[in-house]
């Protein structure tokens, strides 16, 4: 689980990879996602994985109750900001 690390702190935290960048320290959040793309989008499902796991679809206390089925839909704006589209059916 990620623990609401956010993708900039993952990529600064990425020693080999802030060597080969120069001003990584002083890029844009959309810079870097462009710099980076797959990893934005990895980082990113794993986040949403996580949060629906622990807020959603937790059978004990998830926040909708007792999820019986969904679907969702991971889309990208032109900037490389992720979002979902999400049905429930409880």
């Amino acid at each position: 689980m990620l623990h609401g690390r956010t993708v900039f702190q993952t990529i600064h935290q990425l020693p080999e990879r802030n060597r080969d960048v120069p001003g990584v320290d002083r890029m844009t959040a959309s810079e870097l996602c462009a710099m980076d793309a797959v990893n934005v989008s990895i980082h990113f499902q794993k986040k949403w994985h996580s949060i629906f796991n622990w807020l959603i679809c937790n059978k004990d206390n998830g926040i909708f109750g007792e999820v019986e089925d969904f679907f969702y839909r991971i889309e990208y704006q032109a900037r490389g900001a992720g979002h979902t589209h999400t049905h429930y059916c409880g």
